[in-house]
């Protein structure tokens, strides 16, 4: 008897964590599309601004432009 309850003690932690892994996955899964969305709208942010530097150190550093006082 003591081999069975040794056995299922050592077997049931597993199920649950290995049900628990599961039911996590559906869950980051729905993150991560919802942090595919964000990351879109970051990276055309993003790009927005380094243009705009870009564009502001060409003409005032090389163009020799005076924007700012």
């Amino acid at each position: 008897m003591i081999p069975v309850i040794y056995g299922m003690g050592t077997a049931l932690p597993v199920i649950v964590f290995a049900f628990l892994i599961a039911f996590a996955s559906q869950k980051v899964g729905k993150a991560f599309d919802r942090l595919t969305h964000i990351e879109h709208g970051v990276r055309i942010v993003t790009g927005i601004v380094f243009i705009l530097a870009g564009l502001f150190y060409s003409l005032v550093y090389v163009y020799g432009i005076p924007l700012v006082r």
